[in-house]
């Protein structure tokens, strides 16, 4: 497919953002375009991380809470009232990120006014006095996408669309004293006393937080990558303290 596209909204992320941005238009009667890079949605929900960190769970609504009801009606269809397996689900905040998945796709089916776009990546974006009116997206064939909307929404990770844009912006950690925050900055915090440590200055620097592969196991051969061997810079000794950490409560298990 090449040429042109016209929507009201367009969503550069099928993130979990990005999707229940899409809903939420969509069921304002909006026709919507979500784009995503990869060949499949969902972002990190669907490609590895199982567990919703929410510990006030009583403020959830909306879109979110209508996704972990389904996740808990999905393995409440799949297993007994009283099985390991629903207690483990968590009410909808633990699953498995096939299960997330399939919840996502059953969520926008609802809503034929959502066009997808999977393996469709950006290419450029134009913009007219500060106001972003067309984006170039490139098909998984590298043909060439126009796409005009009323309204762009950036959904992605990394602010990749804004930053198509020409929108300023900057890596790193502030300091703790550029807008008052007292969590800002360079700090150790102990969780459990919930207290600074020593050596927790508050300075900013440039520094990102870590990326990391949200990998599942799995008992399926098939449906496996064996790991054989460690990185060749990998050192146990840096990865300790997680043990201690697990023993003293600080972690879940």
């Amino acid at each position: 497919m090449s040429g042109t596209l016209q929507t009201n909204i367009a969503i550069l992320g099928g993130t979990p953002a990005g999707i229940a941005a899409a809903i939420a238009a969509a069921r304002l009667g909006r026709s919507v375009l979500l784009i995503e890079p990869q060949a499949h949605l969902g972002g990190m929900s669907t490609s590895g991380l199982g567990k919703s960190d929410v510990e006030r769970r009583h403020l959830i609504g909306g879109l979110f809470q209508e996704f972990t009801q389904r996740i808990d009606q999905h393995y409440r269809n799949r297993y007994a009232p009283d099985s390991a397996d629903i207690a483990l689900c968590q009410d909808g905040y633990y699953f498995e990120p096939s299960v997330a998945e399939t919840v996502f796709h059953e969520m926008l089916k609802a809503h034929p006014q959502i066009t997808i776009l999977t393996s469709h990546t950006l290419n450029s974006a134009t913009t007219s006095e500060n106001r972003l009116t067309a984006i170039d997206i490139l098909s998984p064939k590298q043909q060439r996408i126009t796409v005009h909307a009323q309204v762009f929404l950036d959904a992605t990770y990394e602010g990749d669309l804004f930053a198509a844009a020409g929108v300023d912006f900057r890596l790193g950690r502030e300091s703790r004293d550029e807008f008052n925050e007292p969590h800002a900055g360079q700090i150790y915090f102990d969780y459990q006393q919930q207290q600074f440590l020593p050596g927790s200055t508050g300075e900013g620097d440039d520094r990102l937080p870590a990326y990391t592969y949200r990998l599942c196991l799995t008992t399926d051969p098939a449906n496996a990558a064996a790991l054989t061997e460690p990185p060749a810079d990998y050192d146990r000794r840096h990865y300790l303290g997680y043990f201690d950490d697990l023993a003293a409560g600080r972690l879940a298990g």
